[in-house]
């Protein structure tokens, strides 16, 4: 009975470890070109964070794929940036907020599904979400 514990426990840890990596693999965006590089850095984009947090992480590690500087505010760090953040999001506490060209994105599954429906690649290539 013992043994047989283990092995649904091992399995269960195998079928989080293969969902992670898919998870992963998903969100790799496709080799950029110099043309798109160009593009990003006409892009102002801002997000707020704080330091613990896993989806701030996560919204600039895929910013940064996409080749995008960010200027990033801590309102952690600085208390008065929490509320002009919120005011910015229309009355979003949390963080992150992602803002691209003064266009609020929102948070960190809004920068996702921005980026699945190709309205990331869209604001980088048209400035805009729409299409070009």
């Amino acid at each position: 009975m013992k043994n047989s514990s283990h092995i649904i426990a091992l399995a269960a840890l195998f079928v989080i470890l293969i969902g992670s990596l898919f998870m992963l693999q998903r969100d790799r965006p496709e080799p950029l070109n110099p043309d798109y590089l160009i593009a990003a850095a006409d892009l102002e984009v801002e997000i707020y964070t704080t330091p613990m947090c896993g989806y701030c992480k996560s919204a600039k590690k895929l910013l940064t794929k996409h080749g995008l500087e960010y200027k990033e505010y801590n309102v952690h760090r600085d208390l008065h940036l929490r509320p002009a953040m919120k005011e910015r999001s229309g009355g979003r506490k949390t963080v992150p907020q992602i803002f691209i060209n003064e266009h609020h994105v929102g948070g960190y599954n809004d920068l996702r599904s921005w980026n699945r429906t190709g309205k990331l690649e869209n604001m980088i290539q048209c400035g805009k979400p729409e299409s070009c």
